[in-house]
């Protein structure tokens, strides 16, 4: 378990590095690519030990790496939110080698596709949550976005991306969070038929979920208060910061 978490370490270092890349090729420091081979060269050498070559833990590696590849390669020209969000999943599939590697080595291969399928699910309310926190940034560098992808599809906006007015206006005025946080609520009644014995992914799914509802709950209560009167609002505010 030690070495697969120090492997899943590397790992998630790589994936970074190599995405920061690719997002801003301009801003990145020269060493930054060396540095993430360096690193890679480490995360194979940990594998290499625990799974020899005609392991099927390499087979998983390769399923999983595609589905990065194709996941990070068309994530700007496919609305994968909207027609397949288990791509939004597979921009970080290469963390499930770990649950791989896990299953392998207690023997329980099977449960393997489960898990899979389970964390696929988790990684979406994650990026959920990521895109919430970063949509003016995405918006602004052209980044595939999830809340962004639900907005343009909601006004019907084919030829282009909603501008930030637009995405103010459906989140702060219509209240569009409510359905964004729908989705998620959706992902984890799926979950709970997928992995009835693994409480912990469960839970820490609920974690997520409840962080999303709770920041669309925050927004629905501001815009109720405002709509009754700003002085009550601004009066809202005050015993908010006196707390």
């Amino acid at each position: 378990m030690h070495q697969i978490s120090i492997a899943n370490i590397m790992g998630m270092l790589y994936y970074h590095l190599i995405d920061e890349t690719m997002d801003n090729p301009i801003l990145v420091s020269r060493r930054q690519l060396p540095l993430a081979q360096l690193i890679h060269s480490e995360f194979i050498k940990i594998y290499s030990a625990l799974f020899p070559s005609p392991s099927p833990f390499w087979t998983y590696y390769d399923k999983y790496i595609g589905e990065w590849a194709i996941a990070v390669t068309y994530e700007n020209e496919q609305h994968f939110f909207q027609e397949n969000p288990v791509r939004i999943g597979h921009k970080a599939a290469p963390v499930k080698l770990s649950i791989a590697a896990m299953m392998l080595l207690s023997n329980q291969e099977n449960l393997i596709p489960q898990l899979e399928e389970a964390v696929d699910l988790i990684l979406i309310t994650l990026q959920m949550i990521d895109d919430w926190q970063d949509w003016e940034k995405d918006l602004l560098e052209g980044s595939s976005n999830c809340l962004v992808s639900m907005i343009q599809s909601d006004l019907h906006l084919s030829d282009r991306r909603p501008n930030v007015e637009e995405i103010k206006q459906a989140v702060y005025v219509e209240g569009c969070l409510i359905r964004y946080t729908d989705k998620a609520d959706a992902l984890h009644n799926t979950l709970s038929n997928i992995i009835p014995n693994f409480h912990l992914l469960y839970e820490f799914h609920a974690y997520l979920r409840n962080q999303l509802e709770e920041i669309a709950r925050k927004i629905e209560q501001d815009r109720s208060i405002l709509q009754r009167g700003g002085l009550e609002y601004l009066l809202s505010q005050q015993l908010t910061k006196g707390k």
